[in-house]
């Protein structure tokens, strides 16, 4: 076995004696009581299960991989929550070696000069155990409901890697099949996959270089499937009425509520004091409040320096721009529920 492979098992070991305490945990009644303890619909694999969870949005969320997942569990466990924490577990424990693998992969593409292989695998393993270990990953993890964060993930850290690998030189163009294939996995664990097309053309740029035109025309069918599958998801968040209408939350406010977003969770990764389940949104918000006047001119200054800068840095304009796109979809533009941010929009 190569040294990567045994690092990225490492992870996923460190992880699941991390967080084997989950397993002694509950079920906690808020979404666990609506979403599984007391809704039938999901029990079982059979076909009336595979049927309801295509076709329904219960809580707002499209997410039939998440209830079918949530139906092999309770093959296997029955309503034992210990089973569906374990699942939890080692989603994320898989989560932490395809993200070392992943990022041993760019951190080789991104290096100007070719360092010795040790220091790429320490600084993958520093990065995916960061990633991994976060107090920011407790809500995904710990929660049943939040099945959706880590399934997706798996899917999502997937494709990336795939394409990746996709890219190597002597790569027929077929090698992207399963690209596509896990990209639509990650979007029916979760709508918020659908930013995946963007990140991956952000990677062509850098560090990949590749060209515009060939990256966008391969892009395609990637984006028809982002377009459908994001229309089911805020379909399905409009009818269960988690939405809310441009008339209650307008532009200022959405824009204020973005940028505060984009500067919370790297201030909770650097300092991860104060974390909560719930971060209410005010209504009506001021955009005129101190913290969002301050992250605006946080953002727009990272944003210009990282402008201004982009040929000596390309790795801190490009992370900063996929950071903006992963996001963009719980940010506020597309405003749903009563938070204001939330821990675990942070998963991806």
């Amino acid at each position: 076995m190569s040294v990567s492979r045994r690092l990225a098992l490492l992870c996923a070991a460190v992880v699941v004696l991390v967080y084997l305490p989950t397993l002694s945990f509950g079920w906690v009644d808020w979404d666990d009581d609506a979403l599984l303890v007391g809704n039938a619909l999901f029990r079982g694999l059979g076909w009336a299960q595979i049927r309801w969870a295509f076709t329904s949005a219960l809580g707002g969320a499209y997410q039939p991989l998440a209830f079918l997942s949530y139906g092999l569990d309770f093959l296997l466990w029955g309503l034992e929550p210990r089973g569906y924490h374990l699942t939890n577990v080692l989603l994320h424990a898989l989560n932490a070696g395809l993200f070392f693998l992943a990022a041993r992969r760019l951190l080789e593409l991104g290096v100007s000069s070719r360092g010795p292989q040790r220091d790429l695998a320490a600084g993958a393993l520093l990065a995916a155990l960061v990633f991994a270990l976060h107090p920011l990953r407790v809500e995904s993890v710990s929660w049943v409901s939040e099945r959706r964060d880590v399934l997706c993930g798996a899917f999502w850290l997937g494709a990336v890697l795939a394409y990746l690998r996709a890219r190597e030189p002597g790569r027929r163009r077929r090698s992207l099949i399963l690209v596509h294939v896990l990209f639509g996995a990650a979007c029916l664990a979760k709508g918020l996959a659908v930013a995946l097309p963007v990140v991956l053309l952000i990677l062509d740029a850098w560090p990949l270089r590749r060209r515009l035109a060939e990256c966008l025309r391969e892009k395609v069918p990637m984006a028809v499937l982002a377009l459908a599958l994001g229309a089911l998801a805020v379909a399905a968040q409009v009818g269960a009425r988690a939405s809310w209408s441009w008339g209650e939350h307008g532009a200022l406010a959405r824009l204020a509520q973005s940028a505060y977003a984009l500067a919370f969770y790297p201030l909770k990764t650097l300092w991860p004091s104060g974390l909560s389940p719930f971060y209410r949104l005010p209504v009506p918000l001021d955009p005129r409040e101190p913290r969002f006047l301050l992250s605006a001119a946080a953002v727009a200054a990272v944003a210009a320096w990282s402008w201004v800068r982009r040929r000596e840095l390309p790795w801190l304009a490009a992370a900063g721009a996929a950071y903006v796109v992963m996001l963009a979809p719980v940010s506020g533009l597309f405003q749903a529920g009563a938070q204001l941010v939330a821990d675990r929009y942070s998963y991806l």
